[in-house]
């Protein structure tokens, strides 16, 4: 029996959490450090050292919380459904590539704007990002060049889904739930201290309508071995099957 929720199970061993790996520079989780305004999250504290919490101000722009969201195998999401919601998670130190994304999500239905953002770098000129195409029902990533998964892999709305992104110019690649969907040149754009906004882009207008129960990110490129890990963990988290890659 694992207890990937905690740091130790029944027995107390120690079992895996994401900063476990070396140079992790964000991990938010829906069951850990969310401050709430009401039943609308106002800040989701990063577990990694970093310290790159996801905060919002207005209360009118602030994504609900779900204890326990069908859609993620009854466990804790904040839904970004509202047009304008979002969450702006400033970083301490540039992420420069290769970096990997990796997300638990779903998508609801028609995102706004047609281009559901899952996060979106704050100037659009130095652009990081990943999202789901309305059009061509499919997951992107870019930075500022785009790779897609093959049209309509992903038709809204879509159940959950780990996606893991690796940003690393001519050798990025997405992945869902482990199996490789598609590589390319990503280009050579970084994160920078301005961070990235989660669920929405930088102007509000291409919300995620969605929940999101994970997000970890790394400043490097995370070997086999560790990125079957982390998936393993994430998909078990929700519910999923990882293929290991």
């Amino acid at each position: 029996m694992n207890d990937w929720t905690s740091d130790y199970d029944f027995l107390s061993f120690p079992v895996f959490k994401p900063t476990d790996i070396s140079n992790n520079v964000l991990w938010l989780k829906a069951d850990r450090g969310i401050t709430l305004n009401g039943s609308d999250v106002s800040d989701w504290a990063d577990q990694s050292s970093e310290g790159n919490d996801a905060s919002n101000s207005t209360a009118s722009e602030q994504p609900a919380y779900s204890s326990s969201d069908s859609s993620l195998g009854n466990k804790p999401s904040v839904q970004f459904v509202g047009s304008t919601e979002n969450l702006l998670a400033a970083f301490a130190n540039a992420t420069t590539q290769p970096f990997m994304a990796f997300v638990s999500f779903y998508q609801g239905g028609a995102s706004g704007g047609s281009f559901g953002k899952v996060f979106h770098t704050p100037t659009a000129a130095s652009l990081v990002q990943i999202f789901h195409n309305d059009f061509d029902n499919n997951i992107n990533i870019e930075s500022p060049t785009t790779i897609s998964t093959a049209s309509n892999s992903y038709s809204e709305p879509y159940g959950k889904l780990i996606v893991s992104a690796l940003y690393d110019n001519t050798n990025g690649e997405i992945w869902g739930d482990g199996v490789s969907k598609v590589t390319g040149t990503v280009g050579t754009n970084v994160i920078a201290t301005n961070g990235i906004y989660v669920g929405n882009r930088q102007d509000k207008a291409r919300v995620l309508n969605g929940g999101v129960h994970e997000i970890v990110m790394y400043d490097k490129s995370l070997s086999t071995a560790e990125h079957n890990t982390l998936g393993q963990y994430m998909a078990s988290e929700v519910g999923l099957t990882w293929t290991d890659i």
